[in-house]
């Protein structure tokens, strides 16, 4: 039985080539003009037709992040349920208040955090920023190394997600992305996270596909 289902699921396969830089610094003219945050060209949430994870499949943060007291809070529509709402988003408007001039997003293992700096000519990080890395984040390529690195439970959640993406897109030439080690949950928002490091920090806000 497991064979004849083989022969209908194509091969995991990897985009040629590392991973891009962590940094999620962008130019300025690929900055969205529009007033929504995550409509349209950020398409944040997106579940690629995977299937809900369940609560043991979510996928595990970095082992320094933790909520807890932080110096600053987050503008509404980066809240943990800012899917849910269309807020109006200004060009330039801060994603964080007091404003920052950095921020550093956390993401699932094994991936190290990224640093979100301000594009164009903003001195601080704006919502616009934030949803921009964690579109940059789902699209970027995946390596082998990446994979080998998860258990083996979790390397086979990561590929069911992949599976089930190409299968819905029907881009069965598509390579492995780090959205996929998100193991088909959405990103729903941003929660502000108390780092070891000291810096501000934040981390995706995750739920169940619809």
């Amino acid at each position: 039985m497991a064979s004849v289902t083989r022969r209908h699921i194509p091969a995991v396969h990897f985009v040629n080539g590392q991973p891009g830089t962590s940094s999620s610094h962008v130019p300025s003219n690929s900055r969205p003009a529009a007033d929504n945050a995550y409509a349209g060209d950020y398409r944040v949430p997106d579940n690629h037709g995977a299937p809900p994870p369940s609560s043991s499949s979510m996928p595990a943060a970095a082992s320094n992040t933790r909520q807890g007291a932080t110096n600053f809070t987050l503008a509404p529509a980066l809240g943990p349920s800012a899917h849910q709402t269309k807020h109006h988003v200004a060009p330039g408007q801060p994603a964080t208040q007091p404003t920052m001039g950095t921020l550093v997003l956390q993401l699932p293992r094994p991936f190290p955090p990224m640093q979100i700096s301000p594009a164009g000519t903003d001195m601080h990080v704006t919502v616009h920023d934030v949803w921009a890395a964690a579109r940059r984040f789902r699209h970027a390529a995946a390596t082998r190394d990446d994979l080998e690195t998860l258990p083996e439970a979790d390397r086979r959640r990561v590929k069911e997600t992949f599976f089930q993406r190409v299968k819905s897109n029907r881009t069965p030439e598509d390579g492995l992305r780090r959205g996929d080690f998100l193991c088909g949950a959405i990103i729903t928002g941003f929660v502000p996270v108390a780092d070891t490091s000291g810096k501000a920090t934040i981390a995706f806000a995750l739920g169940k596909a619809p």
